[in-house]
């Protein structure tokens, strides 16, 4: 699987979430097993009921494969995969992985986050507090039913350094944006959905040098771009919707 250490041009945006994670009580997980003392699940649960701006770790390299949905993350957790290794979090093809509750603020880093499945929205994360993503890759999630097959967000997501990629839904393959969402030096390809294959937006949606080789995005709110890379396809794409949304420079 590609490697999600992304350099050293990366650090800074890391640093700049890690900041979020100073004073914090750090727990590691230590077994890939889906449940019992030191697997995820546990670890996370830890972490929502211990007071404060808590941090997961992984000591283990092997990939962790899910039985059942995580615990919805309920308190400020920063998720540190390891650098070198990637750390990779499945749900296994039937389940869903990370749930973020409103009012949390939450980072995940140097993590792949793939085959999460969800009758329901969101299938590799579902968010409704405010998220920050740095050097992840998010692949072949889906979500059949409903929206969002890598990112369903109705909160705040900010998105740096990551790849978007493989992800299906009926609306929005890779996101679907109903809250307020960043993109900076993001790569969305190969997702597909009946409508936005690579986003659909229904919020605020801000894309800074980022690329989308997708071959649909939908919009129905204004988008603000910068340095944006339009694949060929994507002006009849935008054509089609423009007469719903103000879509380009606003």
């Amino acid at each position: 699987m590609e490697s999600t250490h992304l350099g050293f041009r990366h650090l800074a945006s890391v640093l700049y979430f890690g900041a979020y994670a100073l004073q914090a009580t750090t727990f590691s997980v230590t077994r890939t097993n889906a449940a019992g003392p030191g697997s995820l699940p546990v670890i996370i649960n830890q972490a929502n009921a211990t007071p404060g701006d808590n941090v997961i770790e992984f000591a283990v390299t092997d990939p962790i494969v899910l039985v059942s949905p995580l615990p919805p993350i309920t308190n400020n957790v920063t998720i540190n995969g390891r650098i070198g290794v990637p750390t990779v979090i499945s749900g296994g093809g039937t389940v869903p992985i990370f749930a973020f509750v409103a009012g949390t603020t939450n980072i995940l880093s140097q993590l792949v986050l793939t085959n999460g499945y969800t009758t329901g929205n969101g299938a590799a994360i579902s968010n409704r507090g405010l998220l920050y993503v740095s050097g992840c890759r998010i692949t072949g999630n889906r979500a059949p039913a409903a929206s969002g097959g890598g990112i369903e967000n109705l909160g705040s997501t900010t998105i740096a350094n990551s790849v978007l990629d493989g992800n299906s839904s009926s609306s929005g393959g890779s996101i679907h944006n109903a809250g307020v969402m960043s993109l900076s030096l993001v790569r969305i390809q190969g997702n597909s959905a009946g409508n936005g294959g690579g986003i659909a937006n229904a919020g605020n949606l801000s894309i800074d040098r980022t690329t989308l080789a997708s071959k649909f995005v939908a919009f129905r709110r204004p988008l603000k771009t910068q340095a944006m890379d339009w694949p060929e396809d994507m002006a009849v794409a935008v054509a089609v919707v423009e007469e719903e949304a103000a879509v380009g420079v606003v």
